[in-house]
C-alpha cells in the first residue's frame, strides 16, 4: 500500500509546477534527468491537463509509485500535488517529507520549495523563522530559486531585519544566472518606489525584461504601471488587455485585479458591474485574493445587495486559502460589532492571528483597539508600539493614525509635537491620511502656524490622492469664506463633488448651505432630506444637525417635538454634539417639559468628557440664577473652567461678565484682554466685542482708535456685528468722517450675513443723505418688501412721513404700518403705537386708547419683552408725578438691557419728565449727578450731563441740550454699553 495517500479530485487546472502565485516562478522545476524520463513526461502532461478519468488517475498513482521508488523528479511533483491539494488531498506536512526526500536525493530547489512554504508560516501551521535556513541550503548547493526566497524574506522584512538593497542584490544574481521572473520580482519592488527609496520609472524596464524572457507574471506586472501611471502613461485599456491576456494564460489571481479596475467603474471608464464576474471567477478557481475582493463588494453594498455574513463567509474562506491579511479584515469587520450584528470582542483575536503571522495591517487594526479601549483595556504605550511595528514593516498609513495620537498630546500622556514629524513621513510616503491630518493642524493652527492656504493645498493633494472626504474638509473650509480668506461660493462644488461619491458627510455639508441659505437659497426641506440621508449613510453627527432644526419649530416651519428623537439616536451613537442638543432642549422646555437639572447633568457629562466648550453652556444657566433654582455664583466658576482650557466661547462669556461688572467687579481692560483671547482661538464675533468696548474711550481707558481696527478685522472676517459697529460709525461721524455710502454698504454686508435689521439700517443712513442716496433708499425698500426683512414697513412710514425721496403722505404711512402690525411686524407695531403716545402734530393725534388697542392687537404676535416694554412705554406716558416717574424707571430695570436702552429711547418723545427722572439716575449711579431725582430738567442736571458727555468724548452731540435726539443717543449708547 502506499506510503502517501492521495485523493484524486474533479477536473482542476494544474501547473506542473504546482506553487501559489506567490512563488510561481522560483517553483519552476528544471528538467530532471530520472529514470523513465519519457513514461514521467507523459505522466506529467496527463496532469497537467487534469482531464477527469481513469487515465489521470492512473498518471497520478504512477507518479506517486515513482517517488515511492526515489525518483527526486516525482518526490517534487507529488510534494507540490500535496501542497496545493490539487487531485490529491491537502496535505502541508506530506508535502514537507517529500521535499526533505528530494533534497537528499540531490535537488537543492526542493530547499526552495520549503523556504517558500515555511515563509508562510501559521497560514500553514509552520514556524516561519525556519524558511531563512532552507533558502539558504538552497543557495549553498547552487540553486538560483533560493536566492529569490531569500530576497524575498528581505523584501518583506520576514524572520530577517528588512534590507531592500540586500533584496534587489539578490534577485539581480537570480537574473544574471537566468531565473528571468527575478526581472518581475525587481519590477514589483522598484514599482513601490520612493515608500522604498527606490526610483519607480525603473519598473518598466525589468518587467519588460521579463517580458522579453517569456515571463507571463509581468504581464501583470506591466498591466499594473498602466493602471496607476506609475513610470507610464496612465493607459486603462491597456492595463485591461495585459491583465486579460495574463488570465489567459492561467494567472487565475489576475482576475482579481480585473476586479478591482472595473470596481472603480466610471471613474476608470469601465462598467463596474464587471467587478463581481472577475472576482467570481478568482474564486471559483480558488484565488483567495478574488474571495478578499467579492467580500469588499458584498461588505460595501455597492454592486450587490450588502451582505456582512457573505463577506465573513469570504473572508474567513481567504484565510484559509492562506491569505493571512484576511484575519486583518474580520478584525476590521467585528470591531464595528452590534452595527454589523457582529461580535466586537472576536475582533482582537483576528488581528492577533494576522499579527502573529507577521501582517502589518493586523498590527494597525490591533492598535486601533488599544488606542481606543474597544474590547480591551485602553493602553497608549502598546497602541503605539503596534503602528510602530506596522509602520516599520511597511504599512506607511501607520504613520497619519501616531500622528493622529500623539496630536492629543498630554492627555494620552504623548508628545504631541511629534505628530507634525509623523504626519510629514506619512505625506512623503504618498498616504492620503497624512495629507489629511497634517491638513487639520495647519487649518487649525494646532502645532504649528495656522495657515489656511497650505491646509487647502493639502486636502486638494488627498482629494487627488483618493481621499474623497477631503472634498467635504475642503467645502467646511470655503463655507467660512472671508473669515479665511476662501470664496464661499466654492463650498457648493466640493460638497457636490463629495455627494457625488456617496460620502454621508458632504451631504450633512451641502444641508447646512441649505439650512442657513449660503451659497445657495435657503431651503430647509431639502435641508431636512440631505441631513436624513447622511444619517442613513452612517453620519451620526446629522442627527444632531437634524435636532438644532427641529428645535426652531415653527419659524423654519418644522415640528419642534421631533427634535428629542434626533438628540436622543445621536446621543445613543455617542456624538456629544447631541447631548448638548438634548441639554438645551430641556434647558428651555422645547418639545419637552422645562428640566433644569436635567439639562445641567447632561452639559456636565459632555464637559467630563473633555468637551471644554460645554463649561459656557453650563455657565450661561447658572447665569439665570434663582429663576432656574442655581446658584449664580457658580456661572462665574464655569467659564472660567471653560477659559482656562482654551474654549472662546468661556472666555468672550467671561469678558461679558467683566465689562458688565457682573458676579466680578467691573474690568474694561480684563474683559478687553480676554476677548482678544477669544478673537485669538477664532471667536471673531469678539473683534465687534472689542470695537465695542474701545468705541466707549475715555470712559474705560482705552484707546478709542482701536475700535475702527478691531471693528474692520470682524468685518473682514464677514462677523455681520461687526459690519454693524464700523456701519455706525460711519453713519455718526464718530471717530471716522461721517460716510452715509459707506455706512449703507456695510448695513447691506451685515444683512447678507445674517443680520436680517440690517437692511432697515441702510435704507435709515440712506434716507438721511443726497437725493441719488434717498433714490438708493427706495430701492432697498423695494427689494425688503420683496424679501420680507424686517423694520421696512418703518423704514417706508418714516420716509413718507418726512416726505424723504417720496411724495409726503402721512395717512398712508399710517395704513401701512397698520397692514404691517396686523401681519406681526413687532416694529410696525412699535412705531405705530410710539406714534399714538407722542402725537406728530396734525399728522397723528396723541391717543393713548388707540395706543392700547394697536398693542393688544398685536400682543399675541409679537415677543413677550417686546411686548412688556410696549405696555411700559405707554404707562410712561401718562406718569405725572415723581412717583410716578420711580415706578417706570424701577419696572425698566426689570427689562432686558437692549430692551431698556430701547424703551428709553423713546421716552423722551412720550413723557419728557419721565426720560429727565431716568437720565438723573443714570447720571447718579454713573457719578456725575448728586441732586434731586424728580425729572425736573434743571440747570443742575444739565452740568451733570455736560460732564457725562465730555468724559465720553461726545461733548459736540451734547450741546442742543439732554433732550435732543444726537444726545439722547450719547445717553442711549452709554445704558446699551453697559447694561445700566
Amino acid at each position: 500500500m502506499s506510503r502517501y495517500k492521495f485523493i484524486l479530485f474533479g477536473a482542476v487546472a494544474l501547473a506542473a509546477s504546482g506553487a501559489t502565485f506567490a512563488f510561481s516562478q522560483q517553483a519552476a522545476a528544471p528538467a530532471m534527468p530520472a529514470a523513465g524520463p519519457s513514461a514521467f513526461e507523459q505522466f506529467v502532461a496527463i496532469v497537467k491537463a487534469a482531464k477527469p478519468g481513469a487515465e489521470l488517475q492512473a498518471a497520478v498513482s504512477a507518479i506517486n509509485e515513482m517517488a515511492e521508488n526515489g525518483d527526486p523528479a516525482a518526490m517534487m511533483m507529488m510534494a507540490d500535488l500535496h501542497r496545493d491539494g490539487k487531485l490529491v488531498e491537502k496535505n502541508v506536512q506530506t508535502a514537507v517529507v517529500l521535499y526533505e526526500q528530494a533534497i537528499e536525493a540531490d535537488r537543492p530547489d526542493a530547499a526552495t520549495r520549503l523556504g517558500n512554504l515555511y515563509r508562510q508560516g501559521a497560514a500553514v501551521g509552520l514556524d516561519p523563522g525556519k524558511a531563512l535556513g532552507y533558502y539558504e541550503q538552497a543557495i549553498a548547493a547552487g540553486d538560483a530559486g533560493g536566492k529569490a526566497g531569500l530576497a524575498g524574506l528581505y523584501a518583506a522584512g520576514l524572520s530577517v531585519k528588512r534590507d531592500i538593497p540586500k533584496a534587489i542584490a539578490l534577485y539581480e544574481e537570480s537574473l544574471a544566472a537566468g531565473q528571468l521572473w527575478a526581472a518581475t520580482m525587481l519590477g514589483d519592488l522598484y514599482h513601490q518606489g520612493e515608500a522604498l527609496g527606490l526610483d519607480p520609472t525603473k519598473a518598466a524596464g525589468y518587467y519588460q525584461q521579463a517580458l522579453a524572457g517569456g515571463d507571463i507574471g509581468a504581464k501583470a506586472g506591466m498591466a499594473a504601471l498602466y493602471a496607476n501611471g506609475s513610470g507610464v502613461e496612465r493607459d486603462i485599456p491597456k492595463a485591461v488587455a495585459l491583465y486579460e491576456e495574463s488570465l489567459a494564460a492561467g494567472q487565475v489571481w489576475v482576475a482579481t485585479k480585473l476586479g478591482d479596475l472595473y470596481r472603480q467603474g466610471e471613474s476608470l471608464g469601465l462598467d463596474a458591474s464587471k467587478a463581481r464576474g472577475y472576482y467570481e471567477q478568482g474564486v471559483a478557481a480558488g484565488d483567495a485574493g478574488a474571495m478578499i475582493g467579492l467580500a469588499g463588494v458584498y461588505r460595501d453594498g455597492k454592486l450587490v445587495e450588502r451582505d456582512v455574513q457573505k463577506a465573513v463567509a469570504l473572508y474567513e474562506q481567504a484565510l484559509r486559502g492562506g491569505r493571512l491579511d484576511a484575519a486583518a479584515r474580520l478584525g476590521d469587520l467585528y470591531r464595528q460589532g452590534e452595527s454589523l450584528g457582529l461580535d466586537p470582542s472576536r475582533a482582537i483575536g483576528y488581528y492577533e492571528q494576522a499579527a502573529a503571522a507577521g501582517d502589518a495591517g493586523a498590527k494597525a487594526g490591533l492598535a486601533g483597539l488599544y488606542a481606543t479601549g474597544a474590547t480591551v483595556e485602553r493602553d497608549i504605550p502598546k497602541a503605539v508600539a503596534l503602528y510602530e511595528e506596522s509602520l516599520a514593516a511597511g504599512t506607511i498609513w501607520s504613520a497619519a493614525k501616531l500622528g493622529d495620537l500623539h496630536r492629543q498630546g498630554a492627555g494620552l500622556g504623548l508628545d504631541p509635537s511629534k505628530a507634525v514629524g509623523y504626519y510629514e513621513q506619512g505625506m512623503a510616503a504618498g498616504d492620503a491620511g497624512a495629507m489629511m491630518g497634517l491638513a487639520g493642524l495647519y487649518r487649525d493652527g494646532k502645532l504649528v502656524e495656522r495657515d489656511v492656504q497650505k491646509a487647502v493645498a493639502l486636502y486638494e493633494d488627498a482629494l487627488q490622492a483618493g481621499r474623497l472626504d477631503a472634498a467635504t474638509r475642503l467645502g467646511d473650509l470655503y463655507r467660512q469664506g472671508k473669515t479665511l480668506g476662501l470664496d464661499p461660493a466654492r463650498a457648493l462644488g466640493y460638497y457636490e463633488q463629495g455627494v457625488a461619491t456617496g460620502d454621508a458627510a458632504a451631504k450633512a455639508g451641502l444641508a447646512g448651505l441649505y439650512a442657513a441659505g449660503l451659497s445657495v437659497e435657503r431651503d430647509i426641506p431639502k435641508a431636512v432630506k440631505l441631513y436624513e440621508e447622511s444619517l442613513e449613510g452612517g453620519y451620526i453627527w446629522a442627527a444632531s444637525k437634524l435636532g438644532d432644526l427641529y428645535r426652531q419649530g415653527e419659524a423654519l416651519g418644522l415640528d419642534p417635538s421631533k427634535a428629542i428623537d434626533y438628540y436622543e439616536q445621536g446621543v445613543a451613537a455617542g456624538d456629544v454634539g447631541a447631548k448638548a442638543g438634548l441639554a438645551a432642549l430641556y434647558a428651555n422646555g422645547i418639545g419637552v417639559g422645562q428640566d433644569i437639572p436635567k439639562a445641567v447633568a447632561l452639559y456636565q457629562e459632555v464637559l467630563a468628557d473633555g468637551n471644554s466648550w460645554a463649561a459656557s453652556s453650563l455657565a450661561a444657566l447658572y447665569l439665570k440664577g434663582e429663576e432656574a433654582g442655581l446658584d449664580v455664583n457658580k456661572a462665574l466658576d464655569y467659564y472660567e473652567q471653560g477659559a482656562a482650557a482654551g474654549d472662546a466661547g468661556a472666555m468672550a462669556g467671561l469678558a461679558a461678565l467683566y465689562r458688565d461688572g457682573k458676579l466680578v467687579a467691573k474690568d474694561a481692560h480684563k474683559s478687553a484682554e480676554l476677548y482678544a483671547g477669544a478673537l485669538q482661538a477664532g471667536r471673531m464675533d469678539a473683534a465687534a466685542r472689542l470695537g465695542d468696548l474701545h468705541r466707549q474711550g475715555k470712559t474705560l481707558g482705552l484707546d478709542p482708535a482701536k475700535a475702527v481696527d478691531f471693528y474692520r478685522e470682524g468685518v473682514a472676517a464677514g462677523d455681520a456685528g461687526a459690519m454693524m459697529g464700523l456701519a455706525n460709525l460711519y453713519r455718526e461721524g464718530k471717530l471716522v468722517q461721517r460716510d452715509v455710502a459707506k455706512a449703507a454698504d456695510l448695513y447691506q454686508q451685515a444683512y447678507l450675513a445674517g443680520r436680517e435689521t440690517a437692511l432697515a439700517n441702510a435704507v435709515g443712513v440712506l434716507l438721511s443723505g443726497t437725493k441719488a442716496q434717498q433714490v438708493q433708499a427706495h430701492a432697498l425698500i423695494a427689494r425688503g418688501q420683496a424679501e420680507n426683512a424686517p423694520n421696512i414697513a418703518s423704514a417706508l412710514a418714516n420716509a413718507m412721513f418726512n416726505g424723504t425721496g417720496i411724495a409726503r403722505n402721512p395717512a398712508g404711512a399710517i395704513d401701512i404700518l397698520k397692514t404691517a402690525s396686523a401681519k406681526g411686524d413687532a416694529q410696525a407695531a412699535s412705531t405705530l403705537i410710539q406714534l399714538y403716545v407722542q402725537g406728530r402734530g396734525d399728522d397723528v393725534r396723541r391717543d393713548i386708547r388707540l395706543a392700547k388697542a394697536t398693542l393688544a392687537s398685536v400682543a399675541s404676535l409679537i415677543p413677550q419683552e417686546e411686548r412688556e416694554g410696549e405696555e411700559l412705554l405707554i404707562e410712561a406716558s401718562t406718569a405725572s408725578s415723581v412717583e410716578d416717574y420711580r415706578a417706570v424707571a424701577q419696572k425698566a430695570e426689570s427689562l432686558q438691557p437692549a430692551a431698556r436702552a430701547t424703551l428709553v429711547s423713546r421716552l423722551a418723545g412720550a413723557n419728557g419728565n419721565a426720560y429727565v427722572y431716568v437720565l438723573q439716575d443714570g447720571l447718579k449711579g454713573a457719578g456725575f449727578y448728586d441732586g434731586r431725582l424728580n425729572g425736573v430738567l434743571t440747570s443742575q442736571t444739565i452740568r451733570a450731563f455736560n460732564r457725562f458727555c465730555d468724559q465720553r468724548d461726545r461733548a459736540e452731540p451734547c450741546r442742543t441740550g439732554p433732550l435732543s435726539w444726537p444726545a439722547r443717543n450719547v445717553f442711549v449708547e452709554f445704558m446699551r454699553e453697559t447694561g445700566s
